[in-house]
């Protein structure tokens, strides 16, 4: 029996069109400009090329990663690829302030210990050593939900230095 959802972020399909689109149509058009500038000479070319092949990855990657979200169980935070994200007991705090290093509309989760590798996915989640980000193209509204839900599951748990 799988385990509970006790919360979920889910972008928006208008979302992730957009952010597919932005960067699609940002790799495209550097592909299409390094063909068609006929005074750039070829290593200009070629990094262009390379710049926009790169991006059309990425956009690629944001488009799968987005389409499963984010889900919340009572032990763990998972991404929709079923890839751990970290364990609720090994958060230290949590930060949703304006000032905080997070990604947009969402929030930040100091962890005790690095609970994986560099990982980035892209509109959705990072992880750099301890510190963990939730946000980018979710909705706000959602973003804030789930931290809020992550602070008292905390506090249930008797953690009184989240914050």
């Amino acid at each position: 029996m799988p385990p509970e959802t006790i919360a979920r972020i889910q972008p928006t399909p208008t979302r992730r069109v957009m952010a597919f689109g932005v960067l699609a149509g940002l790799g495209a058009m550097l592909v299409l400009f390094s063909f068609s500038a006929p005074s750039l000479e070829l290593g200009w070319r070629l990094v262009l090329l390379l710049m926009g092949a790169a991006i059309a990855v990425l956009a690629d990657r944001l488009r799968r990663v987005t389409a499963g979200g984010i889900t919340l169980t009572r032990d763990e935070l998972l991404d929709g690829q079923g890839r751990l994200i970290c364990k609720v007991d090994d958060i230290v705090s949590i930060k949703r302030g304006a000032l905080d290093f997070k990604p947009s509309g969402g929030f930040s989760i100091l962890t005790r210990s690095a609970s994986g590798p560099i990982t980035w996915a892209p509109g959705l989640w990072w992880r750099i050593g301890r510190r963990i980000g939730i946000g980018g193209i979710v909705p706000k509204t959602e973003a804030r939900i789930m931290a809020e839900t992550l602070t008292a599951e905390l506090l249930r748990r008797g953690h009184t230095d989240i914050g």
